[in-house]
C-alpha cells in the first residue's frame, strides 16, 4: 500500500496548490446522519436522529399549530437550537415567536422554551425568518430581521442568557445590541437570510435573489454583490468560520426544480471591493425523504456552528481533539424540521441541478477509521456491493457528471486526475489503505473526488471529502 499513500500524499498536496480555499464544481455533498444535539448532549442515534421536529415540539409547547417554523441557528454560548416561528393565524393580534430547543440528557427528552418576538413584528405576517448567532464580544446574541419596512430597519438582538431563567418571556430581547439595515441595499425588503461575521462584526442578507449585503451595526452597508446563487431563491446565509465562507441555503428556483433544499458555498473576500463570488460547492439536503411538496421540503433558515470531537490516535486511550462545523438547516415540510448535517461521504442519487444521475451498478464507496483530517493516519477508502475480482480506484481534483458505462462519472479524469491503486474484491467487498491524510496546514479546506471501478466495468457511487483541521 505504500504506492498508494504515496500517490495520495503527493495528490491531495497538488490539489492544495491548485485549489485552495475552493472546492470543485458541482459538488453534491449531502450529508452524514447525525444526531441534532446541543453541546450539551443529544438523543441516542437513530435512523433518524438528524431530524428534529421543531413543528411538533414548538407547536405543543406554545399551544398551536407551529406550521410557519422558518429561521434557524444554534447559539456560540448555549449551544442551543433556536427557531423562529409565525404566531398563531387564528387571532392576528397574536406575538409571533422565537423557540428554544435544548436537549436534557437527564429526563432524555427535549426541552423547549417560547418567547415573544418583539412589538416592532407585529405587522409582519410571518414575522422573523432567519437568525444569525453572534460571537466574539456577541458571543450572547442571537439576532433576526423581517421586512424592514415594518421594524423600521431594525435587526432584534436576543440576549441567551436571559431565555430560561426569567419567566419575562421577552426580556432576552435587548434593543441596546440591535442592529440597523438603514443602508443597506433598497432591493432587499426583508431582511431574510442572514449571517453575523464575528472577525470583520459586520452581517450579511439578502432577500431571495437579491444581491448580497455586508453592513455594520449602525446600517452602514460595506458593499453588496452579484450575483447570489442564480435561481436558487436564498432563503438563509451562515457563515463557516473555518473555511471562512458563506453557505446560501435556498429553495431551488427555476434552476433546482426538484430539489428546494439545495446550498451554494460563496467566498466573501474572493474580491474585496467587489464582492464574493460562487466556490463552487454546492449541497443538498441530507434527508430527502422528509415528507414535503418536493423532496425534503423547502429551504428556510441555516447556521453554521463548531463542534469539538474527540478522535482516536495510534496510540491506545489517545485521542485528538477536532473542529467539525456542522450545518444546521431548517426544512419546511409537512411537518417543519431542523436536519444537522456534515460533509458526507457518499454522493446524492441527484445532482446539484436537482436532476437525477443514471445509477451505478459497481457497489457503494464508503470510508474507515473516521473522518479524513490532518493527521489521520489510518484513513480508508472502502466498497461494498460490486462485482468481479479486483476494483481500481481514482481520484481527482474536479467531480463530474458524465454518463459513462451505463452510469455516472463523478470524477473528472481530464484535470487532476490520479490512479490509487488496484484492490482486489471478496464477496464484492474491498478496501484501499490505509490512506494517511498528511498533516499539512495547506490541505485544510482543499475537497477532492473518489470513484471505484470494478473489473466488470460497474462504477461505483463517488464521494467527495473535504479535509478537516486535525
Amino acid at each position: 500500500m505504500q504506492t498508494s499513500t504515496l500517490v495520495l500524499s503527493l495528490a491531495l498536496l497538488a490539489s492544495s496548490a491548485a485549489a485552495q480555499w475552493t472546492l470543485p464544481s458541482n459538488e453534491t455533498t449531502a450529508g452524514t446522519k447525525l444526531d441534532v444535539r446541543s453541546r450539551t448532549g443529544g438523543p441516542p442515534s437513530s435512523a433518524t436522529s438528524h431530524i428534529l421536529d421543531v413543528q411538533a415540539l414548538g407547536g405543543t409547547a406554545a399551544g398551536y399549530t407551529a406550521n410557519g417554523m422558518l429561521g434557524v441557528c444554534v447559539d456560540n454560548l448555549l449551544g442551543h437550537i433556536w427557531v423562529s416561528g409565525r404566531r398563531d393565524t387564528t387571532n392576528l393580534t397574536n406575538p409571533h415567536k422565537l423557540f428554544e430547543f435544548w436537549w436534557d440528557p437527564t429526563g432524555s427528552k427535549w426541552n423547549v422554551e417560547v418567547y415573544d418576538q418583539p412589538a416592532g413584528t407585529a405587522g409582519s405576517s410571518w414575522g422573523i425568518r432567519d437568525l444569525a448567532q453572534g460571537g466574539g464580544a456577541n458571543i450572547k446574541y442571537i439576532y433576526g430581521g423581517c421586512e424592514r419596512t415594518v421594524t423600521g430597519d431594525v435587526v432584534y438582538a436576543f440576549d441567551v442568557t436571559k431565555s430560561t431563567t426569567n419567566p419575562n418571556r421577552s426580556i432576552g430581547w435587548t434593543p441596546a445590541a440591535d442592529w440597523k439595515s438603514t443602508n443597506v441595499d433598497s432591493a432587499i425588503g426583508t431582511i431574510r437570510a442572514l449571517a453575523y461575521h464575528p472577525i470583520t462584526d459586520t452581517m450579511y442578507t439578502c432577500d431571495f435573489s437579491s444581491d448580497i449585503s455586508e453592513f455594520r451595526k449602525d446600517g452602514t452597508q460595506v458593499r453588496k454583490w452579484t450575483p447570489t446563487p442564480t435561481g436558487n431563491a436564498t432563503y438563509g446565509l451562515a457563515y463557516d468560520p473555518l473555511r471562512r465562507t458563506l453557505v446560501a441555503c435556498g429553495q431551488g428556483g427555476t434552476t433546482n426544480t426538484l430539489i428546494n433544499m439545495v446550498a451554494y458555498e460563496i467566498d466573501p473576500l474572493q474580491n474585496t471591493f467587489l464582492g464574493g463570488f460562487e466556490t463552487g460547492s454546492r449541497f443538498l439536503s441530507c434527508d430527502l425523504t422528509i415528507p414535503g411538496t418536493n423532496p425534503g421540503g423547502l429551504s428556510g433558515g441555516c447556521s453554521i456552528h463548531i463542534e469539538k470531537r474527540k478522535v482516536p490516535t495510534t496510540t491506545p486511550s489517545v485521542f485528538n481533539t477536532i473542529d467539525v462545523p456542522v450545518l444546521t438547516w431548517l426544512t419546511q415540510a409537512t411537518s417543519d424540521s431542523v436536519i444537522q448535517q456534515i460533509g458526507r461521504f457518499q454522493q446524492h442519487p441527484y445532482d446539484a441541478s436537482g436532476s437525477a444521475q443514471p445509477a451505478n451498478t459497481g457497489g457503494d464507496i464508503g470510508m474507515n477509521n473516521l473522518n479524513p483530517y490532518l493527521g489521520n493516519s489510518t484513513w480508508e477508502v472502502t466498497l461494498t456491493g460490486a462485482s468481479g475480482t479486483q476494483a481500481a480506484l481514482g481520484m481527482a481534483l474536479l467531480g463530474s457528471n458524465i454518463p459513462f458505462l451505463g452510469g455516472t462519472l463523478s470524477v473528472d479524469t481530464s484535470f487532476g486526475f490520479f490512479f490509487l491503486g488496484l484492490a482486489p474484491l471478496s464477496s464484492g467487498k474491498t478496501k484501499l489503505g490505509p490512506l494517511p491524510i498528511p498533516n499539512t496546514a495547506t490541505l485544510e479546506g482543499v475537497s477532492v473526488y473518489f470513484q471505484w471501478l470494478d473489473s466488470n466495468g460497474g462504477l461505483s457511487t463517488a464521494g467527495g471529502v473535504r479535509i478537516q483541521k486535525g
